[in-house]
């Protein structure tokens, strides 16, 4: 393309009678107009959408990359096009004005005496163009040339331009405008997986607490990529709380994050033993009654006597009880969950609930070893068992969130434990609420020592 610049300026003219797609993007190390006489056409520049009608000039800076593209049906065109280098640009200035700084804009539609002017000197650039008198082409050309800067430059006074929309977003652009800057050096994929966070797969995990919602993201080698936490909404005097604020706080954060990272999973573990009410389309019937909810001691007195076992304050059959004695529970209700399984699910858009063996077990009347609610015991409360979810020990995928697999939440408690584990060893962890645990190789129960199901069988 060089060798056709004549004393830095090259001029043509094209007429189709049906569009046509260019096959490549590529770019120029000198300026760009282009002026479409007639037609309608797609021009793609920097990664911005910029569609073109009769009348509109677009103007492409050097080194950046560009295509055109046939718009709606095989439309015909009329299309001028002037290259300038960037020395010849330069010299058509002087210390009052400068043309550079025009192709920071892009599109520019011209009025109807616009449109005629620049006509006529662009049939006057082609001619001048041809001249076989170098020396006096070349000064025909630059006066051409400054004519038509002119009539833009008043043009774009007048605001007469358009904006683009964005074709991609996000990492792509980020990788685009990479290549852009260093198009001349050697840029290879790593380079460029590297600077968008696509060069690895990414784990997120997210954990929702009671007094904050924490987010981290792991590399496939478990590194930490990032790691940060959200305030969780204030809790009432009753300690509840609004689900749906937590349910859109993490899916806005969620969305922003793989929007960030290339992620494969998303993983969660929240507080244990608190439920909320749901309907079939997982639509919250009931605040989140959150561990901190205290039925008075009457209530557990009663599940005593009635079950002969002993529930905890703030576990959610207890609370599921007193609001039943109360006739304060959601009437139609699908499902009681934990607020992990109720975000996790509703995000995934699954019904089929499962319950892992972790949190289901933070929930009261559970039998460890056969990994399921005493059912019997349930319904001696009075209470309905078709709410309680299915029950599983594996680690499985309950659906998908943009194509990426959500898996079935699991307790904070038994997460902490498994995040830092090593053999033989106990772990103290510290949070709203604290826990010393240790891990058995059997069920075993000890007095004034809950035990808990861990991960797997």
């Amino acid at each position: 393309m060089a060798e056709m610049l004549k004393n830095g300026i090259y001029v043509s003219f094209d007429s189709r009678e049906k569009g046509f797609d260019m096959s490549n993007l590529h770019y120029h190390d000198f300026y760009e107009v282009y002026f479409l006489n007639s037609g309608v056409r797609r021009y793609v520049v920097d990664n911005t959408i910029y569609d073109l009608k009769a009348g509109d000039i677009i103007l492409v800076n050097k080194s950046e990359f560009h295509i055109t593209k046939n718009l709606g049906k095989n439309n015909g065109y009329k299309r001028y096009l002037l290259y300038i280098t960037e020395d010849v640009l330069h010299s058509l200035g002087d210390n009052s004005i400068t043309f550079e700084h025009l192709f920071k804009n892009r599109v520019i539609s011209l009025d109807d005496k616009q449109i005629r002017r620049v006509e006529f000197i662009f049939e006057q650039l082609l001619e001048n163009y041809n001249c076989m008198d170098e020396l006096f082409s070349r000064q025909l050309l630059v006066n051409g040339s400054y004519e038509l800067f002119a009539i833009i430059y008043r043009a774009l006074g007048e605001k007469n331009f358009q904006k683009g929309r964005r074709f991609f977003g996000g990492s792509v652009d980020k990788a685009l405008e990479f290549i852009y800057n260093n198009y001349k050096s050697a840029v290879s994929l790593e380079d460029l997986a590297k600077l968008c966070n696509m060069n690895k797969s990414y784990l997120l995990g997210i954990d929702i607490g009671t007094t904050s919602i924490s987010f981290v993201v792991l590399d496939e080698k478990e590194n930490i990529i990032e790691a940060f936490n959200k305030a969780s909404p204030i809790l009432t005097e009753e300690k509840t709380t609004d689900p749906n604020v937590i349910y859109s706080s993490v899916k806005c954060i969620i969305d922003e994050i793989i929007e960030k990272y290339c992620v494969k999973s998303i993983g969660f573990t929240g507080q244990m033993h608190g439920i909320l009410f749901t309907d079939e389309n997982l639509k919250a019937l009931s605040p989140l009654y959150t561990w901190q909810f205290s039925p008075s001691g009457e209530y557990l007195n009663e599940i005593k006597a009635i079950t002969g076992e002993n529930i905890y304050s703030g576990y959610g059959l207890a609370t599921y009880y007193y609001l039943k004695k109360k006739s304060t529970a959601p009437k139609n209700s699908f499902k009681i969950l934990t607020v992990m399984d109720f975000t996790a699910n509703k995000l995934a858009d699954n019904r089929n609930i499962v319950m892992h063996s972790s949190n289901a077990a933070s929930l009261g009347l559970y039998d460890i070893e056969k990994a399921e609610f005493k059912l019997n015991k349930v319904e001696s409360l009075n209470l309905d068992v078709n709410l309680l979810p299915k029950v599983s020990a594996e680690n499985k995928i309950i659906g998908y969130y943009k194509s990426i697999p959500v898996y079935i939440p699991i307790g904070d408690n038994q997460a902490s434990v498994f995040a830092v584990y090593k053999e033989n060893s106990i772990v103290l962890n510290y949070g709203t609420g604290s826990q010393v645990s240790l891990i058995t190789d059997c069920f075993k129960e000890v007095k004034g020592i809950e035990t808990r199901p861990f991960m797997g069988n």
